[in-house]
């Protein structure tokens, strides 16, 4: 029924200002330790696969061995964001892929790629401050950009930066997660 549809589209928005409104206050009460985010995206992507089972969803990188100090279950929330993005915007049939890197600097890379629309400039210059949306509803769940919001905070508790692009063979958009490495033994 359309009344039925209209109240799950209002408990969705309502649920989702909710995690906005909450996600700082949150944030304060939760604890980092050690993880290897690695084993962490690898096992991710295994159970996104089996969850989406129609999609393509692929990890690049290595499965154990990289260290950060993050709390895991916020970096799912986070990394759930991103996917829920990937797949909004993707074109059907298309892969998502997460990539994990390091780099010289002692930082762990993580992409998270899509192919379809790119987004323009001036949107994507808006995109974490909360309201912003660039989207068809295609999932038909009401979008206002709160997920990327969220994952803004999450990426900031963690000192790690969070970064949106139009991929550079402009095939679809990019989200990199940049967190600092640790070593294990410190």
């Amino acid at each position: 029924t359309t009344a039925g549809n209209a109240i799950q589209q209002l408990q969705l928005i309502v649920s989702s200002l909710t995690e906005a409104a909450n996600i700082d206050e949150a944030l304060m009460q939760d604890h980092v330790e050690v993880i290897d985010i690695a084993a962490l995206l690898s096992e991710y992507v295994n159970n996104s696969q089996l969850k989406h089972s129609g999609e393509k969803l692929s990890y690049y990188g290595e499965k154990s061995g990289v260290y950060v100090k993050a709390n895991d279950i916020r970096i799912v929330q986070l990394l759930d964001k991103l996917k829920d993005n990937a797949l909004d915007f993707r074109k059907e049939d298309s892969e998502i892929s997460f990539q994990l890197d390091t780099d010289q600097h002692q930082q762990a890379i993580i992409s998270v790629k899509n192919e379809g629309e790119t987004i323009p400039q001036q949107i994507l210059e808006l995109l974490f401050q909360g309201m912003i949306s660039q989207r068809a509803a295609r999932s038909g769940a009401p979008h206002l950009g709160i997920g990327l919001y969220v994952a803004h905070h999450i990426a900031e508790f963690h000192q790690a930066e969070l970064k949106i692009a139009n991929r550079r063979d402009k095939q679809g958009v990019e989200v990199v997660l940049i967190l600092p490495l640790i070593n294990a033994s410190d």
